[in-house]
């Protein structure tokens, strides 16, 4: 079975928890707007979480200020989460991600969104200031921006499945490896990550400040511009 929420403009204070025992396996939540319908976490947990075998799409909607949610700040996915023209910004993870963290279980999919101006805090394990994935993420004419690290993955930090299309990957900040994206086998099979048709740009890190790689990487028809570090300002490839 299936539900499907409307939820019209506004600032709703809320932790939204798609868990057992809720009887629907389904669920569609249709904003008016990431502009306009706003849930804000009030750093108390995740702003969404979404538990294995649970089927959700979020529609017109900004999640922000998640905060002391394992190993996330916004958006805990062990699910199938679909976010469509969704905003995911201002979420703190104390210490592996920062926006979102799909987990071992999670099959990710961002289309038209944007996930900005998050920060994984933790010197010694934050990881994937937007994103921290260890399950299946695909994203498509999606922006991540403005997003911090301590260690590893300013925007994206990857150790599983990873496709990125039409995306732009900009202004992400890490101390330690891949402004940009890490992609990084460890643990979870071999760490595959897919650019298309992207941009990825202004990333700072320590080495790779567009992308730090020692798994497996391919890059198509992808623009490097304007990304420092001390060593591989562009793509750092390390084995």
């Amino acid at each position: 079975t299936g539900d499907q929420i409307e939820i019209g403009p506004g600032t709703y204070t809320e932790n939204l928890e798609v868990l057992a025992p809720l009887v629907a396996q389904k669920l569609i939540l249709t904003g008016a707007g990431a502009n306009t319908t706003i849930v804000n976490g009030n750093q108390q947990n995740c702003v969404l979480q979404v538990d294995k075998g649970y089927i959700v799409t979020a529609v017109g909607l900004t999640f922000t200020n998640g905060s002391e949610c394992f190993p996330a700040g916004g958006i805990l996915n062990d699910g199938t989460l679909t976010l469509i023209d969704v905003t995911v910004s201002k979420n703190q993870g104390t210490e592996t991600a920062g926006g979102i963290a799909n987990d071992v279980d999670g099959s990710l999919t961002l289309i038209g969104s944007k996930v900005n101006d998050n920060t994984a805090l933790d010197p010694s394990t934050g990881q994937g200031g937007a994103l921290f994935n260890v399950g299946s993420a695909t994203l498509v004419n999606t922006i991540i921006s403005g997003n911090s690290a301590a260690v590893a993955g300013g925007g994206i930090e990857n150790e599983a499945q990873l496709r990125v299309t039409g995306g732009r990957i900009v202004n992400n900040i890490v101390a330690g490896l891949g402004g940009g994206i890490e992609n990084h086998t460890a643990g979870f099979g071999t760490a595959t990550t897919t650019v298309n048709n992207s941009f990825i740009g202004n990333n700072k890190a320590f080495t790779g400040g567009g992308i730090f790689n020692n798994a497996s990487l391919a890059v198509n028809a992808t623009a490097f511009a304007n990304n420092t570090a001390g060593e591989g300002g562009g793509l750092e490839n390390s084995f």
